[in-house]
């Protein structure tokens, strides 16, 4: 099995690339992320996984190896083919998809290009007890807000009865920066309604 490949990018197109790896070229399929964050001539290492079927044998390559477990997860799922993923991979970064799974958000996952509903609805059953939510904790907001202020806010939406998991995504999900705790308690109780 090839699980890694360093070496020079030769060619890179819209989902593939090809790897010189001591003078053999590989060939490589990759989501856009991976596309995206690689350039040719340059050196680089990728998380690679060969999938072996009667009439070919196809190389995926990642950049991080969370990507990696996310594309084996998600070919487990019953109706969802290695090509598939990458789309799915391609359509949604992991925050987006893990954000959509955590909310059962249909019309997201449907918005990618060879999703269906039944197997959008098969992706939430199959991946809300295996996907990690901890990019989709408000991290990012997290970082912006004074630690008081955050703990303020943490606190009086806990007291309103919500479960912490609801208040990291409420949390996650606001969209403006301010100092006012009442303001953001009201951008975060707005969040919640919309679950």
């Amino acid at each position: 099995m090839i699980a890694r490949l360093t070496g020079r990018v030769l060619t890179l197109d819209q989902g593939a690339l090809v790897l010189d790896v001591n003078g053999v070229g590989y060939e490589i399929e990759v989501a856009s992320s991976t596309a995206n964050s690689v350039e040719i001539d340059k050196i680089v290492t990728l998380e690679t996984l060969l999938i072996v079927r009667e009439d070919a044998q196809i190389l995926f390559g990642f950049t991080e190896l969370t990507d990696k477990k996310l594309f084996q997860l998600l070919i487990k799922i019953n109706g969802v083919g290695p090509r598939l993923a990458i789309g799915i991979m391609s359509g949604l970064n992991e925050d987006e998809l893990s954000l959509a799974i955590m909310e059962k958000d249909i019309k997201t996952l449907t918005a990618v290009p060879g999703v269906g509903k039944k197997t959008a609805e098969r992706l939430v059953i199959e991946l809300q007890d295996k996907i990690t939510f901890e990019k989709v904790s408000g991290k990012k907001n997290k970082s912006k807000m004074a630690q008081e202020l955050l703990s303020d806010l943490e606190g009086t939406l806990l007291n309103l009865g919500y479960k912490a998991q609801e208040v990291d995504f409420a949390i996650h999900r606001i969209k403006i920066e301010s100092t006012d705790l009442e303001v953001l308690i009201k951008a975060a109780l707005q969040e919640l309604r919309r679950r």
